[in-house]
């Protein structure tokens, strides 16, 4: 066979390179890139698997009247006979892809209702809405669960009271120069 100087590779036999000692003969060359593919491949499967496992948490839960622009209004903890419709809206976070929370509507110890949403991000709003008859007084909750069934927050309140209890609003925060305090609408 005729022998070739140089970092080239015969079939049948490996050649090494002498005029350039420095650069990776294609052995090492091949064994380098395997390894560096397989600790890519470890590095992306650590990954994933981490954020499959990620918990999922709900930041914030509560009953109201109704929700405008994805934020809840008339929110209480006690609402009158006469209510109509009442909305569960609930903000949550982390939790993989492809995850789905469900609000769980519950009056007399009884699942009056179940409505499932797929989360497709972190932070995730949903709300659900359940038509209340002025019959169905007395103490609901609805509790949040995730895909397995684990109640990840519930939320208690009552129909049939005299007056709302209003949960404390949030202070509103200054608004910042040029800009107009949030829930003003300008004139168009």
């Amino acid at each position: 066979m005729t022998a070739l100087s140089g970092p080239w590779k015969i079939v049948g036999e490996h050649v090494p390179s002498t005029r350039f000692p420095d650069i990776l003969t294609t052995d090492r060359r091949e064994d380098f890139m395997k390894k560096s593919v397989v600790l890519a491949l470890l590095f992306l499967a650590v990954a994933l698997a981490g954020s499959a496992f990620a918990e999922m948490t709900v930041d914030e839960a509560v009953v109201c009247t109704s929700v405008v622009d994805r934020k809840p209004e008339g929110a209480a903890t006690s609402f009158p006979a006469e209510v109509g419709r009442l909305f569960v809206f609930s903000k949550v976070k982390g939790g993989a892809e492809g995850a789905s929370v469900t609000h769980r509507w519950i009056h007399a110890d009884k699942t009056v209702a179940e409505v499932k949403f797929d989360v497709k991000g972190s932070p995730w709003r949903v709300w659900s809405s359940k038509g209340i008859a002025p019959a169905q007084k007395g103490a609901w909750k609805v509790e949040i669960a995730d895909d397995a069934g684990k109640v990840l927050k519930a939320v208690e309140f009552t129909v049939g009271g005299e007056t709302p209890a209003k949960e404390p609003a949030a202070p509103k925060a200054a608004p910042n120069a040029g800009e107009k305090p949030a829930g003003e609408k300008s004139a168009k």
